[in-house]
């Protein structure tokens, strides 16, 4: 029964989008020919997944955090390096997260360099690898220091 009403509130708002009146759908569940009422159910079901299918390829995705691959394009990773270890000259310490003030700087930077991106790049994301890479060639050389 939970079910089947959970299913019904659902419904209802499916034929209040469309449009449907509840006379509509009285007159398929007061048919006799229960089978007729059935797959009516059905291609409704099937209609319904469909348009979520659609639905669903027309949301833009949102891109994982930890996604596979290259993080971006390898110029802006570039880039994002050399203003990072520029930033770390200048100020003493490595940009933060979120840190709006070292993303325009970037943005200026491969402006400069590249011309304004079409699309804007996830500065962010660009941020944090150069941030890691610098840490890790940091650690690096200090462990070839001691040797």
């Amino acid at each position: 029964m939970v079910e089947i009403k959970g299913a019904l509130k659902r419904i209802g708002a499916v034929t209040r989008a469309s449009g449907w009146s509840r006379d509509d759908i009285e007159t398929l569940s007061n048919k006799n020919d229960w089978w007729e009422a059935l797959g009516a159910v059905f291609s409704a079901e099937h209609d319904l997944e469909k348009a979520l299918a659609l639905f669903r390829s027309q949301i833009p995705k949102k891109p994982s955090r930890w996604s596979r691959g290259r993080a971006g394009a390898l110029h802006i990773q570039a880039i994002a390096r050399a203003m990072a270890n520029a930033w770390r000259v200048l100020t003493g310490h490595l940009p933060a997260k979120d840190n709006e003030k070292f993303h325009d700087l970037l943005l200026a930077a491969v402006a400069t360099v590249f011309g304004y991106p079409e699309k804007g790049p996830n500065w962010e994301s660009a941020t944090r690898i150069a941030v890691e890479r610098l840490k890790r060639s940091q650690a690096e050389q200090e462990l070839m220091s001691q040797k």
